[in-house]
């Protein structure tokens, strides 16, 4: 299914696999974003998926030799999280405190 992609397709989707965003790919290869947007959308069309992510999926899955150290990290790091009850934290950011604003002429404030 990959060997319909032309060379460069498959650069980019592989570059896409290994975490490179888009604006990286351009500046590594030495072209245009919207080049490397429009390599993106023919391996999408080419390999029969909806979105990138669902292509570089498919790559990874044919190409598991090259991933194999991507693989034992990811799972690395979920076995720790889980280890060490990290997930049960709130990362999110805290809420914002009620500010009021400027007080009016007649000495009510405006919430």
């Amino acid at each position: 299914m990959l060997k319909a992609l032309t060379p460069s397709e498959n650069e980019v989707i592989q570059l896409k696999a290994l975490g490179f965003i888009e604006k990286e790919i351009a500046d590594q290869r030495c072209v245009s974003i919207n080049t490397v947007k429009a390599q993106v959308k023919s391996s999408i069309r080419k390999l029969r998926v909806r979105t990138g992510y669902q292509a570089v999926a498919k790559y990874v899955a044919t190409h598991p030799d090259r991933f194999k150290h991507m693989i034992v990290t990811l799972f690395i790091a979920i076995q720790s999280i889980v280890m060490f009850n990290d997930y049960r934290e709130d990362y999110r950011r805290p809420a914002k405190q009620k500010t009021y604003r400027v007080f009016k002429a007649n000495g009510r404030r405006k919430n």
